[in-house]
């Protein structure tokens, strides 16, 4: 399957994955009065994912062996060990939380972190087992079944937030229903690797997977802290409150995981044959052309957001939330540099350690920055320290990858379609916002323009995709 093919169905696959969270997340905003209260519940999840990042590591570690091994049998053992790892992972995690969560509780001011702590343990250990198989089911040729497992777990949340809209759900019953349709989709998964756990061979993962994988799962650690010390800061800092505006505003924008997550996914494997077998120059090359295509699909998305920000946030989640929607516009501008794809290409060609060193130093400034700027302006305080400490922590990986492929930044980033996407997009964009100022239209218009502009804008950056021959590759179901 080519790679253009799996990314195009991973992306599809996490699209349902985001649209779920979002729903449910939009829906306890808008069911839940007390903005303390929402916030609290946001923070269950915030732990959980960040638990499930770090659970994550070791799948994307099995993608890195796939690679390198060259048989049928050691790819079957990797996919035995690496399932049992992360198994034995997921339940140290799990208690772990069991230990600490009335120390968390007190930290955050979260009485759902001491009141439904089972209920939460459950759900965490049931998503930490889910992070195995969007990598398995690319490996085992089974991208179509994770789909329809997406597309129906996506149904089942909706039917579970019906009947919770209509019997007025309290917290430990949304979360007890989330707890299992979380379990339902779990469940249908296991059975595609139930026969690899049948095999005869070694349950621990080799010495030099784990080697790979340990510093990998620090960077994990480091890179996760990195992305929710601000929120963590904000809760400790300023309240549950606060958080609530800041979570809502200043949330990962959900298609930057999407679309990169199913980059990377794809092209991790490819990235480590060429690095194996000493083939730098189709390493920069893949490189090249993954920027140009998350530029491509991304930074018109980051433009509209920074444009509409304010009207998109306030529809979907009220008027209540109307701060939040001024910290997303601003918030936005930190994810411009996403598109180039810097620790999966520094894990790929071996400086995972580099990695952990760049996160850690990250970690620390934005520690640092957030405590002085939330002191100061408060939760926008959180958003000035994102921005500025995620454009300082790309000097360090420029450097070092530019020596190991003896490239330079210009090699593989894509600079004059990167202008090029931003100047379409903000035309576009800022035309589109001067009309709706101007008809003065309703805030559910800001959806139905980002779809024609989004259109708009990939036409008139790529006018070939919308031709008969590129959609008929596309929706071709071939091994090609």
């Amino acid at each position: 399957m080519s790679l253009r093919k799996e990314s195009i169905l991973l992306s599809i696959s996490n699209v349902f994955q985001v649209l779920t969270s979002l729903l449910f997340s939009i829906f306890v905003a808008r069911l839940i009065i007390n903005k303390a209260d929402f916030g609290r519940y946001q923070q269950l999840f915030v732990l959980i994912n960040f638990l499930a990042v770090i659970a994550s590591s070791i799948p994307n570690a099995l993608s890195f062996f796939f690679g390198k091994y060259v048989n049928t049998d050691q790819h079957k053992g990797a996919f035995k060990r690496f399932f049992i790892f992360l198994s034995l992972t997921s339940i140290s995690l799990v208690i772990l939380f069991l230990a600490l969560n009335k120390w968390l509780a007190l930290r955050l001011d979260n009485s759902f972190m001491t009141n439904y702590v089972l209920v939460i343990a459950g759900i965490a250990l049931v998503r930490l087992l889910f992070v195995y198989f969007s990598n398995f089911c690319l490996l085992t040729h089974n991208l179509y079944y994770y789909i329809w497992n997406n597309v129906f777990y996506l149904i089942f949340c909706i039917c579970l937030l019906v009947i919770a809209f209509f019997l007025k759900f309290n917290i430990k019953e949304i979360l007890l229903g989330q707890l299992l349709v979380d379990s339902i989709r779990l469940i249908f998964l296991l059975p595609k690797v139930a026969p690899f756990l049948k095999l005869k061979n070694n349950v621990f993962l080799k010495k030099e997977e784990f080697s790979y994988l340990y510093p990998l799962c620090l960077v994990a650690v480091i890179s996760n802290l990195y992305l929710i010390v601000d929120r963590i800061m904000i809760s400790s800092m300023l309240g549950p409150g606060d958080f609530a505006d800041y979570q809502v505003g200043a949330f990962v924008f959900p298609f930057i995981g999407i679309i990169t997550g199913s980059v990377v996914t794809a092209l991790l494997p490819r990235i480590s044959k060429n690095y194996h077998e000493g083939d730098f120059k189709q390493i920069v090359d893949n490189l090249q052309r993954a920027t140009e295509k998350v530029t491509f699909l991304l930074v018109p998305i980051f433009v509209y957001c920074l444009v509409f920000g304010q009207e998109l946030i306030t529809w979907l989640y009220s008027d209540k939330f109307a701060f939040s929607g001024y910290i997303f516009q601003i918030y936005t501008l930190r994810f411009f540099g996403t598109v180039v794809l810097f620790s999966m290409m520094m894990n790929a060609i071996g400086l995972q350690m580099w990695v952990f060193i760049n996160t850690t130093i990250n970690l620390v400034i934005n520690f640092i920055l957030n405590y002085f700027f939330i002191l100061k302006w408060g939760v926008m305080g959180a958003v000035y320290a994102g921005i500025l400490s995620t454009y300082l922590g790309y000097i360090l990986p420029v450097t070092i990858m530019n020596r190991r492929l003896k490239v330079s930044l210009l090699d593989y980033f894509p600079i004059k379609s990167y202008l090029k996407t931003i100047l379409i997009s903000l035309v576009i964009a800022v035309s589109f916002k001067l009309i709706y100022n101007h008809y003065a239209f309703v805030k559910i218009w800001s959806i139905f323009i980002s779809i024609i502009y989004y259109f708009i804008v990939v036409y008139l950056l790529d006018r070939k995709l919308f031709s008969n021959d590129s959609l008929k590759k596309i929706l071709k179901r071939d091994g090609s």
